[in-house]
């Protein structure tokens, strides 16, 4: 087996610009931005390019909602339910508070955590205190099916550093004896025979034949690299100039993110030294239907040092 990296192998040493994930330069950075919106607004989509991919920034271990896998099974998505999903979450994960739940699992390759309540803000206190005055009860675990609530945000963390793929599946000098790592190999397109793929192309032209190919790029990246290779929307292929191969219009469609608004404000209490930015005490709300899913997040972090001023608190 090849595994294709178009970025750098950083298994041995994850730059800190990485571990801090908004700062990023181009080096790590796909550099992707959104179309602009309607006040010409253009938002950073931040994607690393290295080995392992943005797991690498991403540090929550937040499941969808069972109501969403359930809806995409009723879509016409066999197998796609959350009781036929749950025993690959289940084997995905070793959840070191609920491992024995039996929506949980136990000794998966990525560990979930939650920071302890001792490590908790007077702030996070006061905020999880206000919200349970309102209607929003503890919750300690957010992973739990029905779970919506104020409570510690569950984190796929191992002795407070993040577990990225990489780190996991293929842990620095443990690499399986049938596996090949190239980083810095950029994937161009699928070369096809027929409808069939027999191997990939990297940019600059080098061809690597291959009986199966699994493409592993990411949200944006799977589908460019499909669409270079002619699979996609033929109308759209057609007005790009790459010859259609295989018609197939839902390449590229039905994107959906999340939209976010920070508010920062000035924070006179204490803060740490170190601060554990992973920190966080979320809960969510929904402007659906009772039975609906929740669909609201609210991610109080924590206060973060100002060298022009006070403490800024988020």
């Amino acid at each position: 087996m090849i595994l294709l990296e178009a970025g750098p192998d950083l298994r041995a040493d994850l730059p800190e610009e990485i571990r801090d994930g908004w700062h990023m330069t181009r080096a790590f950075d796909w550099g992707y931005v959104s179309e602009p919106k309607e006040f010409g607004d253009v938002q950073k989509l931040r994607r690393v390019k290295a080995l392992g991919g943005t797991s690498s920034i991403v540090r929550f271990a937040l499941r969808g909602s069972p109501s969403d896998f359930d809806e995409w099974e009723a879509l016409g998505n066999a197998g796609w339910g959350f009781e036929a999903v749950l025993p690959y979450l289940r084997r995905l994960e070793a959840d070191l508070e609920f491992g024995d739940q039996p929506w949980h699992g136990a000794s998966g390759p990525i560990p979930v955590t939650r920071y302890p309540e001792v490590e908790r803000t007077e702030v996070h206190a006061a905020a999880l205190e206000a919200l349970d005055a309102v209607g929003f009860p503890a919750v300690e675990d957010h992973n739990r099916p029905g779970a919506a609530g104020a409570g510690p945000m569950p984190m796929s963390t191992r002795d407070g550093v993040r577990v990225t793929t990489a780190s996991a599946h293929l842990p620095y000098g443990h690499t399986p004896p049938n596996l090949t790592i190239r980083p810095d190999s950029q994937v161009a397109d699928v070369i096809l025979e027929g409808r069939r793929a027999a191997g990939i192309r990297l940019l600059g032209g080098a061809i690597i034949p291959a009986r199966r190919v699994v493409l592993s790029a990411g949200t944006y990246g799977s589908p460019a690299i499909l669409m270079r290779s002619g699979i996609g929307p033929a109308e759209h292929l057609r007005a790009v100039g790459v010859e259609v191969r295989v018609d197939l219009p839902g390449v590229g469609a039905n994107l959906a993110d999340h939209p976010s608004v920070e508010i920062d404000a000035e924070y006179r209490g204490s803060i740490r030294t170190a601060p554990l930015l992973h920190t966080v005490a979320t809960f969510h709300s929904s402007a659906a239907p009772a039975n609906g899913p929740p669909d609201l997040m609210l991610w109080i972090s924590e206060p973060v040092s100002n060298t022009d001023g006070p403490p800024i608190f988020e």
